[in-house]
């Protein structure tokens, strides 16, 4: 696993960030121009558009980036960031300018981590955490 792990970090933003299709945007993105407000109950890969958007609306960089309308595929990652914790872009174009740093830790973990907990621990094995380290009961 911390092979897996190495390779994680290294991969290209495109191969380890996630798909979706964005159902209805304007349902849940109520303001992506001089605010970023979400509705309430927004899924998170539409959150994730949104915040693209918002942070291409507010740069210098607004005329070189479509923005993510509904019915767009986007690729989306979780962000280390303090304002919105996902990102999404549009396959093919990410925005390196306006880009928040991916939070790789809880990538990998939600993305890699997560499926396989729910495998092996109902076959009784111990859960994998992020530091890939885990610890064998005496008793």
């Amino acid at each position: 696993m911390k092979e897996i792990k190495k390779e994680f970090k290294l991969a290209d933003i495109e191969q380890i960030s996630s798909n979706r299709r964005i159902g209805d945007y304007r349902k849940f993105i109520v303001n992506d121009t001089n605010e970023f407000e979400i509705a309430k109950g927004c899924p998170i890969h539409v959150r994730s558009g949104g915040y693209h958007n918002y942070l291409i609306n507010n740069s210098k960089h607004k005329n070189n980036y479509e923005l993510v309308k509904t019915s767009d595929k986007i690729r989306w990652y979780y962000a280390a960031d303090q304002f919105c914790d996902v990102f999404g872009y549009l396959p093919g174009s990410y925005p390196y300018q306006v880009a928040p740093k991916i939070d790789i830790e809880r990538q990998f973990e939600m993305f890699i981590l997560e499926p396989l907990n729910r495998i092996i621990i109902p076959s009784g094995m111990p859960r994998l955490n992020r530091s890939l380290a885990y610890t064998l009961s005496l008793f």
